[in-house]
């Protein structure tokens, strides 16, 4: 069931500036900085700011999608399990 919201007053309550901590390998971060995608050295984000690192991870992923063997197979791959791992720790909200 999908409920959709029309007034900010019945949405959940959250509160204002919460935050989770992101936690990544090393390797992890080197290969999102590689493609050109900044990873706070301290992991700690904001639920948007976790879910607008998750889309910029899906969109490297998709740009090497198109090429299913060598390299970008490789990439495909790691983007797709960062990806995950980052999902898996934000928050269903």
């Amino acid at each position: 069931m999908i409920r959709t919201f029309t007034d900010k007053s019945e949405l959940p309550d959250k509160k204002e500036g919460e935050t989770l901590k992101l936690n990544l390998t090393v390797a992890e971060t080197k290969i999102l900085e590689k493609a050109g995608i900044a990873f706070r050295e301290d992991g700690v984000y904001s639920e948007d700011e976790a879910l607008d690192l998750l889309d910029q991870v899906r969109d490297a992923e998709i740009s090497v999608a198109q090429f299913p063997s060598g390299k970008e197979r490789i990439l495909f791959e790691r983007y797709a399990a960062i990806g995950d791992k980052i999902f898996e720790q934000i928050p269903e909200g």
